[in-house]
């Protein structure tokens, strides 16, 4: 799973069915110190957990069943996640049991090895469907992937976050404004409203033991989700006013575009739509160009939802970009209406 620490490590079990089908198996805590920090007045199951869920999963079953070796670096290509009945959120009495129903939607082979896989889960609980998540990634060898890094670099030395500190460009932004209570888990500086957007910097979380579990010589796209996540919530503040308390995020759609690097500064930009429609205008123009949402997130949106898109920019060109449904609710889970 590519992880260090074992509280960090959510997957329990895999197995292969005919067919092509995958069943994961997964475990979520009731509490944590960082998918487990936000405002809901009853604890929801953190979406962005469920991502990071899904991506282990894809991590595992490439390592299990398509001999991609231990010491190959993954890269991570797409993340989406669409969820349904809010209220199966809520978390119970005990651990969160999961079962990942996996089909692979493409699958990137050469000189006999597979160096690409693209999955989709369907993501049960209980024997009830949350939703489903699509993950991509794809695989190189140590020397293939240190040669493609160093040509994206007009070969300057990679750095390592067990070291790089860079300089801080702003102060962080207020935890709740943020959807969270604990200011170590926020990830950007105060959002600013500039001419129809929200705008902040990404504040880099080297010492945080969840997003930067090990050493990693590029943003990891876990924390950029996270960031993309957290000025979602603000710009729907700024837009329509809604308390964070009463937010969650319903669906993501993702696709990262380039390595985002540790050094430059990572200025997010977020466009906010109008409730129950999408970000307008339906083509929004950044620094970097033209950013269309896609049309596949699955639903149109509610009178309760709001469709942001945050673009994440590093001089001037974009290095991913997020498509983000905020849904509202009430205090029991469920979804406004």
């Amino acid at each position: 799973m590519h992880r260090e620490a074992l509280g960090e490590v959510f997957i329990t079990d895999v197995t292969q069915f005919a067919g092509g089908e995958f069943r994961v198996g997964a475990q979520l805590p009731r509490l944590h110190a960082y998918y487990g920090d936000h405002l809901h007045h009853r604890p929801l199951v953190d979406p962005v957990l469920l991502l990071e869920t899904a991506r282990q999963a894809g991590l595992c079953l490439a390592h299990k069943f398509f001999a991609v070796p231990q010491d190959h670096k993954f890269i991570l290509t797409r993340l989406d996640l669409r969820l349904g009945d809010l209220a199966r959120l809520v978390i119970g009495p005990r651990p969160v049991e999961l079962e990942l129903r996996g089909t692979i939607l493409d699958r990137k082979d050469r000189d006999g090895a597979v160096v690409g896989l693209d999955y989709r889960f369907q993501i049960v609980a209980e024997g009830h469907e949350l939703g489903e998540a699509v993950v991509g990634l794809r695989f190189r060898s140590p020397q293939s992937y240190n040669d493609l890094r160093m040509r994206n670099r007009q070969s300057r030395a990679l750095p390592s976050s067990a070291s790089y500190r860079p300089a801080l460009t702003g102060l962080p932004a207020q935890p709740r404004r943020v959807g969270r209570r604990d200011e170590r888990n926020v990830v950007i500086t105060e959002p600013v409203a500039v001419n129809g957007t929200v705008v902040a910097d990404f504040r880099l979380p080297f010492n945080h033991p969840s997003m930067f579990d090990h050493p990693q010589d590029h943003l990891p796209g876990m924390v950029l989700a996270e960031a993309a996540r957290q000025l979602a919530v603000a710009a729907v503040v700024e837009r329509h006013g809604y308390a964070p308390e009463k937010m969650v995020l319903r669906a993501v759609s993702t696709r990262f575009v380039k390595f985002g690097e540790l050094e430059p500064i990572t200025r997010l930009v977020a466009v906010t739509g109008a409730r129950g429609g999408a970000a307008e205008p339906e083509v929004v123009y950044t620094a970097a160009g033209e950013f269309t949402p896609p049309d596949d997130l699955g639903w149109p949106a509610s009178g309760s939802e709001v469709v942001v898109l945050v673009d994440a920019l590093q001089d001037g060109e974009s290095i991913c970009r997020f498509t983000v449904v905020m849904s509202t609710i009430v205090d029991g889970g469920e979804q406004a209406r």
